[in-house]
């Protein structure tokens, strides 16, 4: 049986077919390993641009970061078309990489406590960098199907001179008269098979309409608007939640992208965080129709996840 569901907050719609293939853990995907120079390991730091800022530990790092060799983004400046047919200018901004461990794990192999410093980090990153751009992204590829091009464990942040219009319809979208409605959506889902875990302040669960197989968020209870506004105890709460979710993933070698969903300024939005493992591939009539076919149903999506 299929069955079409809309996305709780965007005019985005799914359809939900089970059956179309085996469950992740039944198999296991190709895992990678470092061919050749690890580029972000202790020793190799000369081969990164110069660092902004570590977590320093007894004779070297635990975590670094610096300027993205490659940026997606940089402040200089180019050419702007504007024509009633063409229309384009220059995005400005600065891209950066987190090496999140001084050595070859992964981040799901890393303790709780370990995973919750680095959210201290992401929101350190935005803090800073919010000071001059008008967004910040924070995200993590991990695996080849995510776009991951170095195996060694790490993070970026791109910040840039606007507001994504995705994030934007978001914020403006998810609260209505005053009214957050993921607070609600939130409230529910911790209750229904779609769960995946609750923490004292944070819950985990897969979304309704999952665009992706096995895609899941975390909340925290309280409404926040960024990271920037966690406790001690939302740190840990979450990173407990994001350790069961990347553990599964990680273990069955499942690529995947986790980031971060903030409120821009000025906008009131309920912080979150997103995972989209890419077990699958969108093909010709995800497409042609703009309509995503996912055939994990998230409630054995959770299910999965809870085992």
């Amino acid at each position: 049986m299929s069955q079409i569901r809309k996305d709780y907050i965007l005019d985005r719609w799914v359809i939900v077919s089970k059956g179309r293939m085996n469950r992740p853990y039944e198999f296991k995907h190709k895992q990678q390993k470092h061919q050749g120079t690890d580029f972000f390991a202790p020793g190799n730091e000369g081969l990164t641009p110069p660092e902004i800022g570590r977590i320093p530990k007894k004779g070297g790092w635990l975590m670094r970061w610096f300027p993205n060799k490659f940026p997606v983004v940089n402040d200089k400046r180019g050419l702007n078309i504007d024509t009633p047919m063409l229309i384009g200018e220059t995005v400005k901004g600065e891209h950066e990489i987190i090496a999140e461990t001084d050595s070859d794990k992964q981040l799901h192999e890393l303790p709780v406590e370990h995973i919750s410093q680095l959210l201290k980090i992401y929101a350190s990153r935005i803090a800073e960098l919010s000071r001059e751009w008008s967004y910040v992204s924070v995200f993590k590829n991990h695996g080849p199907q995510a776009g991951t091009s170095i195996v060694h464990s790490h993070s970026q942040v791109v910040a840039i001179d606007r507001t994504p219009p995705e994030i934007l319809e978001l914020a403006n979208k998810s609260v209505v008269k005053g009214e957050c409605k993921f607070c609600e959506i939130l409230k529910t889902e911790s209750k229904t098979k779609r769960r995946i875990g609750t923490a004292k302040t944070a819950v985990a669960f897969a979304p309704y309409a999952s665009r992706y197989h096995y895609e899941a968020v975390i909340f925290p209870k309280r409404h926040v608007k960024s990271i920037l506004e966690y406790t001690e105890e939302e740190y840990i709460d979450t990173a407990l939640l994001i350790k069961k979710i990347i553990g599964k993933l990680g273990g069955a070698g499942i690529s995947y992208n986790m980031y971060l969903n903030y409120a821009p300024k000025g906008k009131n939005l309920h912080f979150h965080i997103t995972f989209t493992p890419r077990e699958a591939t969108f093909a010709g009539f995800e497409l042609s129709t703009g309509i995503i076919v996912n055939s994990v149903p998230p409630e054995d999506a959770a299910a999965w996840y809870r085992e």
